[in-house]
């Protein structure tokens, strides 16, 4: 498991562990919506980091300087936020199905590198925050009228990021009598460039986090000691 957790790359062969990839989400109507499939390695590391809405600020961050982009231009980060607690009232536990919707941030570049991470995290932060009962039901009766698809092709730009599931999902508590899991990686159909993916960590308070950059961002971030101090890997 070593040769597959340690590299800063995602060996290809981990696409091989999700036996749905590619799979549209549509044909659940029609395939299964559950599949199982053991691959028994041994060993393991993981990827580990702290405090969401201030790491989300260093990665917006860190992406846009090691980009090199024109002061002026916008550079965009997109949040997927959940809107079962922010519905009043809030949707019942039980609700099986996505109750999500996309909320986009847009910066300059200067504005990014030069105001320091803490002008950041608080943007991150009042714009999740705003984000009411009256904010979600704005944005489904918006969708009503004109109904958006998304499509993996062509979602994303590179002077824009994407951030997508959440360290709230327990995802190390999932026990199917095979032991507590040692690492979490997602399938290749939940990948867009570039992307950052987030999962609660194997400990209480870290998070685990997927990168899937253009290669020559991904270099540059990994070679940015300012940004490489709040990662860590074990």
């Amino acid at each position: 498991m070593a040769d597959v957790l340690q590299p800063k790359n995602v060996p290809t062969i981990v696409h091989c562990f999700f036996p749905f990839n590619r799979v549209p989400n549509s044909e659940g109507i029609f395939n299964p919506l559950l599949s199982v499939q053991i691959t028994q390695l041994a060993d393991g590391v993981f990827h580990w980091l702290h405090d969401e809405s201030f790491f989300l600020a260093h990665l917006w961050r860190a992406f846009t300087s090691c980009n090199n982009f024109e002061p002026e231009e916008e550079i965009t980060i997109r949040l997927i936020v959940g809107a079962r607690p922010r519905f009043q009232p809030p949707l019942p536990k039980e609700y099986f199905g996505n109750a999500i919707f996309l909320v986009t941030l847009t910066a300059t570049a200067a504005d990014l590198v030069k105001k320091g991470i803490g002008w950041v995290a608080l943007q991150i932060n009042k714009k999740v925050t705003n984000q009411n009962n009256e904010e979600v039901k704005k944005w489904y009766e918006n969708w009503i009228e004109k109904p958006e698809v998304v499509k993996k092709e062509g979602k994303l730009e590179r002077n824009g990021i994407g951030v997508s599931s959440s360290p709230r999902f327990n995802m190390y508590g999932n026990d199917f009598g095979w032991g507590k899991p040692v690492a979490i990686r997602s399938g290749i159909g939940h990948k867009y460039k570039p992307m950052f993916t987030f999962f609660a960590g194997a400990d209480d308070g870290d998070m685990d986090i997927e990168a899937c950059l253009f290669p020559e961002t991904l270099i540059a971030m990994g070679n940015d000691e300012e940004f490489m101090e709040f990662v860590a890997c074990e």
